[in-house]
């Protein structure tokens, strides 16, 4: 039997009303980064959304590693897997990412980024979950209950972990789509439409997962 996950699915609109939230609370603290390095692969799209808002052309990537490929899982400890040097010297720097969870990503990227030496560095969210060892400067929502957000950016990714926890309980449960959903909201608290669990299923058959 597959295990229960609290999940919530984010849409486009709250993205953009929580980088403008963060956007805000930054100029009012009257913070004003250089430059912006948002952690891959979460941290692409509120990085480069922010980017817009703040009118801070100077993006970079840093990649780090901690969620496993299955969905709501991770490695023990946080890794970046390409050390690459990052000219940061002297200037302020914005690290983003879409939440802090464990802390752990955040803080390992942190702590490489400053051994750059950057004049002044702080961290920006779109969601805090308080039971993280890491406490950002800027975020626009505050979580006190541990749940696994799907974003718009990692929704095929999610959902096929998801699909693929069912089939492997019940192996027939992709002929009925409504069974499929019904089992989906039981287990993860979330409403997932028949059309979108069709092209789900499809990506997982083309991926050569499922027949």
């Amino acid at each position: 039997m597959s295990e229960k996950i609290k999940c919530k699915i984010v849409n486009w609109d709250e993205i953009h009303r929580m980088c403008k939230n963060v956007a805000a609370k930054m100029e009012k603290s009257e913070y004003k980064p250089d430059m912006i390095v948002a952690l891959a692969r979460s941290g692409f799209v509120p990085g480069r959304i922010l980017s817009d808002i703040l009118g801070v052309t100077d993006l970079v990537g840093l990649k780090v590693e901690h969620w496993l490929d299955t969905t709501a899982h991770h490695k023990e400890k946080a890794t970046l897997p390409y050390k690459i040097p990052l000219k940061v010297k002297g200037k302020k720097v914005l690290v983003v990412d879409d939440l802090v969870d464990t802390g752990k990503s955040m803080a390992l990227s942190v702590d490489y980024i400053k051994s750059f030496n950057p004049e002044q560095l702080k961290v920006a969210v779109l969601q805090y979950i308080t039971a993280s060892q890491f406490i950002p400067d800027y975020y626009a929502v505050k979580i006190k209950s541990w749940t696994w957000f799907i974003y718009p950016w990692n929704l095929t990714e999610d959902l096929c972990n998801l699909m693929m926890k069912q089939i492997k309980a019940d192996p027939n449960i992709c002929k009925s789509l409504g069974k499929a959903s019904q089992k989906i909201k039981e287990k993860y608290g979330i409403t997932v439409e028949s059309k979108l669990l069709r092209e789900i299923r499809a990506t997982l058959k083309r991926r050569g997962m499922i027949k």
